[in-house]
């Protein structure tokens, strides 16, 4: 939005309109009632560009995930892997053995 002396130009805007369930209806009236928001349109651009915010770290998140399974089929292809029993045995062993000395390294 760009202000030339008191003419506000506003870029493109797309109306739609928009049925709400009783529920959604009663917060988007109460966040109007706080104070916070002047308008539904207001409530609403807010709610999208929270979405639009959880999308984003939803995706990052996703590629992270992505990463770590692509960097574990790699690991196995090369063998760089761990027998789970094995060393779930192991472990076990050296916290009895532990406990029984009363160590807690």
């Amino acid at each position: 939005m760009r202000m030339i002396d008191k003419l506000v130009i506003m870029p493109h805007k797309l109306s739609m309109t928009v049925t709400l369930p009783p529920t959604l209806a009663k917060f988007v009236e109460s966040k109007m009632s706080s104070g916070r928001y002047e308008s539904v349109g207001e409530v609403v651009r807010d709610g999208l560009r929270m979405l639009e915010r959880a999308d984003s770290a939803d995706a990052l998140r996703w590629n992270a995930i992505r990463a770590d399974v692509e960097e574990a089929r790699e690991a196995v292809k090369t063998g760089d892997v761990v027998d789970g029993p094995a060393f779930m045995r192991s472990m076990k062993r050296k916290l009895t053995a532990s406990a029984r000395s009363g160590s807690h390294r």
